[in-house]
């Protein structure tokens, strides 16, 4: 892919800002700033202007779906660069937590193979579970030394004050890989796997105020990889059970930004340890104080029931671009392949910007260990890729969530339309059917149904249906079933 150096004077005004999303190419004037989350409102920044290098040819993959801009809905409290910026969001992410402890031969193939799938995003932690300083791939720990146990964490975790540049040198080469291959990296900065050892990394031993020195490091180091999403906590619960995990992430916040660092940031919530309610477990438990992040991310498990698109439906319902980041793994955790299809058909028609999938299977693990070898091409992936295709195909994010079209059904069913020309409809098992008022889709005097088989991708032409009375669907026999109205699904890319 050809590579091109360019800059772009971003801006980021503290009020309303106008204008569209530029391209790459583009250029933006004013002034950059940030303001604390504190009732006081203080200037982070300043008044300035800073210059980025956009580095590879972000322009020429639609898959990853990456733009940088200023501005609008999503621009958050700490100084955000980002605009409302839904649609951008990769659709498709892999969980590979592990990926930076694995060599870099493997990391290549293993990418490769992913891109080959249809993955838009890697989501990766920068080192071991719980902040362990374990050698990665390159036989260096990330970090020079290791900060004794303490605060709840029962091991000795990262000293965020000692970042090692030949570890962070491996990980440069997953994100500009990455990079290469039209794709997104989604990076945990500090650790996965609960939320003691989280906080008792960021804590400060005295006054060195390691949060927003080490967020420093990484924006100086990163700013100018667009390509980046950045995950904050890790398995971290909300703060109800860890009031310190919030405050001690907005300063390393702060330091990726004061360093002109404006990726965008989400929060990875805990499930097991935390108190999950029924709209799941999500970022927005942070409330109105999580309005510095720029997307809400949801850790959700489920069976194939409603269940699913009623706590997914409550996170999206709430005015800022959700995904689910964690879901499921195909051959872990008593997931069958159905269950995850269920999860990715239920969260995407619900408005999830995202899903995130992973694979457990007993020497091809990209959940919970380093087996990274030969951990592509199962048969779940295909499924994800799949719905990813026919969602993103059909863009699925100009849909409403809006039922009021399906006027009875048996099973658990999940709906959305578009205006009066188009709808999808998850049947998510062999006995579930939907009642549709086809009056709602009125904009000709017949409308094209089709059923596609989640499990393959085969579609059946059910014919042209007069826009006027009722009409039952159901599976065919399939073991569940996609239901598109309107709209012919175009080739999968």
């Amino acid at each position: 892919m050809k590579t091109f150096v360019t800059s772009l004077t971003l801006v980021l005004a503290l009020g309303p800002v106008a204008g569209a999303i530029l391209p790459a190419t583009g250029q933006m004037t004013g002034d950059v700033r940030g303001i604390n989350a504190d009732s006081n409102n203080k200037l982070l920044c300043g008044d300035k202007a800073s210059t980025f290098k956009v580095l590879g040819d972000l322009s020429a993959s639609r898959r990853a779906q990456v733009r940088f801009g200023v501005g609008g809905q999503g621009r958050s409290s700490l100084g955000t660069a980002t605009p409302d910026f839904t649609d951008d969001l990769p659709a498709l992410w892999d969980t590979a937590w592990l990926l930076p402890l694995a060599t870099g031969p493997t990391i290549e193939t293993y990418l490769a193979g992913r891109q080959n799938e249809g993955f838009d995003a890697v989501m990766f932690s920068v080192g071991d579970y719980n902040g362990q300083n374990s050698a990665l791939g390159n036989g260096t720990t990330p970090f020079r030394a290791a900060k004794p146990s303490g605060g709840g964490c029962d091991h000795q975790v990262f000293d965020i004050t000692t970042p090692r540049d030949a570890a962070f040198a491996h990980i440069d080469h997953i994100v500009t890989q990455l990079n290469g291959l039209g794709m997104t990296a989604a990076i945990l900065p500090m650790t996965n796997g609960g939320s003691d050892c989280y906080v008792w990394t960021l804590t400060d031993v005295t006054t060195e105020n390691r949060a927003h020195s080490y967020g420093s490091y990484i924006g100086h180091r990163y700013k100018h990889h667009l390509n980046i999403i950045w995950v904050v906590g890790g398995d971290t619960c909300s703060p109800s059970t860890h009031p310190t995990a919030t405050l001690l992430t907005q300063n390393f916040v702060r330091g990726l930004r004061d360093a002109g660092a404006f990726q965008r940031v989400t929060w990875h919530p805990g499930t097991d340890e935390c108190t999950v309610t029924s709209t799941g477990s999500s970022s927005s438990w942070l409330g109105p104080d999580g309005q510095w992040l720029d997307f809400n991310m949801m850790q959700q498990y489920n069976t194939v029931t409603g269940g699913m698109k009623a706590a997914v439906r409550a996170v999206t319902s709430l005015g800022k671009p959700a995904g689910v980041g964690e879901f499921g793994y195909e051959d872990g955790f008593g997931n069958t392949l159905h269950i995850l299809r269920n999860n990715a058909y239920q969260s995407y028609l619900s408005k999830a910007a995202f899903v995130g999938w992973g694979r457990q299977t007993a020497g091809f693990d990209s959940c919970c260990t380093t087996n990274f070898a030969g951990s592509t091409g199962s048969t779940g992936a295909v499924q994800m890729r799949i719905a990813r295709d026919v969602v993103v195909n059909r863009g699925w994010l100009s849909y409403g969530t809006d039922e009021s079209f399906i006027n009875s059904s048996a099973g658990a069913v999940t709906g959305m339309i578009r205006s009066n020309v188009a709808a999808m409809v998850y049947l998510a098992t062999s006995s579930s059917t939907a009642t549709l008022d086809m009056s709602r889709f009125n904009g000709a005097a017949t409308i094209t149904v089709t059923r596609l088989d989640p499990a393959t991708g085969a579609t059946r032409d059910l014919g042209e249906f007069a826009t006027s009375g009722q009409q039952v669907f159901d599976t065919g026999g399939l073991t569940d079933a996609l239901i598109l109205i309107g709209e012919p699904m175009p080739p999968t890319r």
